[in-house]
């Protein structure tokens, strides 16, 4: 950029990826004025006057690159925000105008953090990434006590004496430790938990995951090796975001390719989350069977098919964790869906409880634990006031 086109701005396009009937274009100007009379260039209010004219905090016109109809806003915080088309054409023409006129335009990531500080816009970027309402609640909450936690922390560690008592030590390192034992939790209200079903061929893998998300997302067949590679589909169970992995049925094969798909299945078990063994009830289970499935150490086993036998009941004892279902017919689905839930979330945190949401927030935590337990709070004090 030029000396005679020097920056009066930075933008960013802050709606989240995906699709959206409306886009957001954040902008923070250097200085308020300079600013809205270059955007009197861009946009013409449908007013009849130029924008910098106008003290509405909402103002509907055309942006005129594009000829399409837009609202500006001017925030509270001395900001702007363009409101625009969802689709990408309409968020590009937006940016290309603003940086025609002197504006930097960076990442939602590089604007939240110049404009908040680190710490506050991990957690508003986590938020972003939310697919359902109860993940975005838990994040909206930590948002409204994460200041002060913060705060706390560095207040402890900077006004600490010298040579502090091992008894506050302790309880500042115990404090740290309770935030970071829900981490794993915090991480998973962004990405989802990896399910893995697994088994051998044609028990019906490919049709529980299909009957979970509703449709026929795996295909399915009576001959066996149908599924070579790993079906993945992303959905929500209970509110909490999961990706399912159909894997391909675990035997001995003499097909090269089969033989990769289930080293492959192998591998994504030993990574899951969550471990879900899927047997045949119609079908007798060998030792060998048995034994593999035990050794994968499965959360939970599911016997489908039982609406092909008699007594589905009666083979629940086989595995201590076993569910009867039918893939087919629907039946015992909300048990199974249920001790999922169970399993993955065995309990919530506290109403009080803060928690990291973001990797870098859980790494910075962990560098602060360990400096103090390894060189005390002169580490801590080195660690917490690069915290901006």
């Amino acid at each position: 950029m030029n000396q005679s086109n020097p920056t009066i701005a930075v933008a960013a396009p802050l709606t989240p990826a995906g699709r959206s009937a409306v886009a957001v274009v954040g902008i923070r100007p250097v200085e308020i004025q300079t600013f809205e009379q270059r955007l009197d260039l861009l946009f013409s209010p449908m007013a009849a006057k130029p924008f910098s004219m106008i003290q509405r905090k909402l103002v509907y016109g055309r942006w005129n690159s594009s000829n399409e109809d837009l609202v500006v806003v001017r925030c509270d915080d001395g900001s702007i925000e363009v409101h625009c088309h969802g689709g990408n054409l309409a968020i590009e023409s937006v940016l290309d105008s603003l940086r025609s006129q002197g504006v930097q335009v960076v990442t939602a990531e590089q604007f939240q953090h110049q404009a908040l500080g680190r710490w506050p816009a991990e957690t508003i970027d986590a938020l972003s990434r939310t697919v359902t309402q109860k993940t975005a609640r838990i994040i909206a909450r930590l948002m409204n006590i994460q200041d002060n936690v913060i705060a706390s922390l560095r207040e402890s560690i900077l006004n600490s004496d010298d040579a502090p008592e091992a008894k506050s030590v302790e309880a500042l390192l115990a404090h740290i430790r309770s935030i970071l034992s829900w981490s794993k939790f915090g991480r998973h209200l962004t990405q989802p938990r990896s399910i893995v079903l697994f088994g051998q061929p044609n028990v019906g893998k490919s049709s529980l995951v299909n009957q979970i998300v509703g449709f026929q997302r795996a295909i399915v067949n009576a001959k066996a090796g149908t599924t070579r590679d790993i079906v993945t589909q992303k959905t929500a169970i209970g509110g909490w975001p999961v990706e399912f992995k159909d894997t391909a049925g675990l035997r001995n094969s003499g097909d090269v390719i089969e033989s990769i798909g289930i080293e492959k299945a192998k591998q994504e078990i030993d990574r899951a989350d969550l471990r879900i063994a899927v047997l045949d009830a119609s079908s007798p289970l060998d030792s060998t069977a048995k034994n593999s499935i035990a050794a994968a150490a499965p959360h939970l086993v599911v016997l489908n098919k039982i609406d092909l036998i008699e007594d589905p009941q009666s083979l629940a004892q086989t595995f201590s964790n076993a569910i009867p279902v039918s893939a087919t017919t629907g039946e015992n689905m909300e048990h199974y869906v249920d001790a999922m839930i169970k399993v993955m979330v065995p309990e919530l945190p506290p109403a009080d409880q803060w928690f990291p949401v973001t990797d870098w927030q859980t790494e910075e935590l962990t560098a602060l634990l360990h400096g103090i337990e390894q060189l005390g709070f002169a580490a801590g004090r080195t660690i917490i006031n690069q915290w901006t």
